[in-house]
């Protein structure tokens, strides 16, 4: 007698799109089962993208403590099965994992500052280059092709597009000067369509801005960056840089969406500001860094500023 081999097939959810990143700074444990006790096969680090495969309903709350800010909260969520960018499966809590895509820009957008050499330079010719150096917690790779965005501080040009030509890690031969935040990239790129007729007659040796990437199409600077009295009122310091009398001083705001307000903000802290004999004013420094809003969030990107 024949027998009928009868398969049963269950339906799982599948996701299956990397449109999560890990938010734990200590990292996120990977379980071989959807429970705490379950083997441990791998953690995931700060900021590794994910896709989550398919969810269990299993239930989990756990208690936290930001180690920053000493603010202690309960996290909600539940075990999730998920596939990492290095592919490392396996289950998660997911009160860890955060959506990635609701705007237009991430915490992997990088924001840094350039300046574009205009002296001795035909602008009607595409081999105008810039330079950068990419100092983020939360880097990508760069990869050679790919295109950046040049939004110069001054409001009447239109922003520039580039090609990148080639990213190389920074190596300190001094060990004392490597950064604690992050890695360092130096960027080198070519400008994508000749320069528009505005930039033409110019009569400035370079133009500063900030290189975003990925390009973020509405990206403007809010105020003039030139004039940052309009932001808070400044002392000068020895070197001429403004920073305010004293807290935190914000300039650099660049609006992504075109709705009025920051979503880029370079800051530094000014701790205490001493009068020099001419005059002028000296403001110590308690640190500084950049900052992104997502999910109405400030997110920091280095714990300091080269800009």
């Amino acid at each position: 007698m024949k027998k009928l081999l009868l398969l049963l097939f269950v339906p799982i959810v599948s996701l299956g799109q990397m449109d999560y990143y890990v938010s734990a700074k200590g990292g996120l444990n990977v379980r071989e089962a959807p429970e705490a006790n379950a083997k441990k096969a791998s953690t995931l680090s700060y900021g590794t993208f994910v896709s989550i495969e398919s969810r269990t309903a299993i239930k989990l709350t756990l208690n936290d403590t930001d180690k920053e800010t000493g603010v202690k909260n309960q996290i909600e969520g539940e075990w999730v099965e998920i596939v990492s960018e290095n592919n490392i499966s396996g289950y998660v809590f997911d009160g860890y994992l955060v959506a990635f895509k609701p705007h237009p820009w991430t915490i992997f957008t990088t924001v840094s500052g350039t300046s574009l050499n205009l002296k001795n330079t035909d602008l009607n010719t595409p081999e105008i280059k810039i330079s950068y150096t990419i100092s983020t917690m939360f880097y990508k790779n760069l990869k050679v092709g790919e295109i950046v965005q040049l939004v110069t501080d001054d409001k009447d040009l239109p922003n520039l597009e580039f090609r990148v030509t080639s990213v190389e890690k920074v190596k300190y031969e001094d060990y004392d000067l490597v950064p604690d935040c992050c890695d360092e990239y130096n960027v080198e790129a070519k400008i994508l369509k000749n320069i528009p007729d505005k930039y033409s007659g110019l009569n400035k040796e370079k133009i500063n801005g900030l290189v975003i990437h990925p390009p973020v199409k509405e990206v403007k600077f809010l105020v003039d960056p030139n004039n940052p009295s309009q932001e808070m009122s400044f002392a000068i310091t020895t070197d001429g840089i403004p920073y305010a009398l004293n807290g935190t001083t914000f300039f650099n705001l660049l609006d992504f969406d075109d709705d009025g307000n920051p979503d880029f903000r370079s800051f530094q802290e000014c701790i205490k500001v001493s009068q020099l004999t001419d005059g002028r004013f000296y403001c110590e420094l308690n640190g500084g860094g950049k900052q992104i809003l997502i999910d109405n969030k400030w997110v920091v990107f280095t714990s300091w500023s080269p800009m």
